[in-house]
C-alpha cells in the first residue's frame, strides 16, 4: 500500500514538471506593430497578439490577428517563387486579399522558420518581418505559432 502511494506521488510530481513545459510550448510570443495608410489599407495601427501557422491555410508563413481588432488579418508569407509577401484582408469582405510583393516596397523581408515542434500535426513556426512600403510599414517578431 505504501508503495502505491509513493508511486502516485512520484507520478504527480513528474506530471507537475511536464505540464508547465507543455503549456510554455503551446504559447506564442509576438512583438512589434504595423502602421497602415492609404486607400487600399486605410489608416490604422495593427498590434498582433496571436498567430497561427499558415500550414493549415495552405501557405508557408504565419497569419497574425489582434484581439483589439478582430476584423483584420495579416499574413506574412514566404513563397518559394515570389519570395516575401504580405497579404491583408478584412473579415466579412468578399474581395480578395490585398497583397504586397517585394517590387511594391522599399524593404519587404519575411523570414519564417519551421521548428521541429508540432501541435496536432502542424509545425510550429517562428520568424520575423521587416516591412517598409508606402501603404504598410513596421517590424514583427513571432515565435511559437502553430
Amino acid at each position: 500500500m505504501a508503495g502505491a502511494r509513493v508511486a502516485a506521488i512520484m507520478g504527480g510530481v513528474a506530471l507537475l514538471g511536464v505540464v508547465p513545459f507543455v503549456l510554455m510550448s503551446l504559447s506564442s510570443d509576438i512583438e512589434g506593430q504595423l502602421e497602415a495608410r492609404g486607400e487600399r489599407f486605410g489608416s490604422f495601427t495593427f498590434e498582433p497578439d496571436r498567430c497561427r501557422s499558415g500550414q493549415t491555410l495552405g501557405f508557408f508563413g504565419v497569419e497574425l490577428g489582434s484581439s483589439a481588432d478582430e476584423e483584420r488579418r495579416i499574413r506574412l508569407i514566404r513563397d518559394s517563387v515570389e519570395g516575401s509577401m504580405v497579404a491583408y484582408e478584412r473579415a466579412g469582405q468578399s474581395e480578395p486579399p490585398t497583397v504586397l510583393r517585394p517590387q511594391d516596397c522599399r524593404t519587404l523581408q519575411v523570414e519564417v522558420i519551421r521548428t521541429n515542434n508540432r501541435v496536432n500535426s502542424v509545425y510550429v513556426v517562428k520568424g520575423s518581418a521587416t516591412i517598409d512600403c508606402d501603404e504598410l510599414s513596421g517590424t514583427i517578431i513571432f515565435d511559437g505559432c502553430s
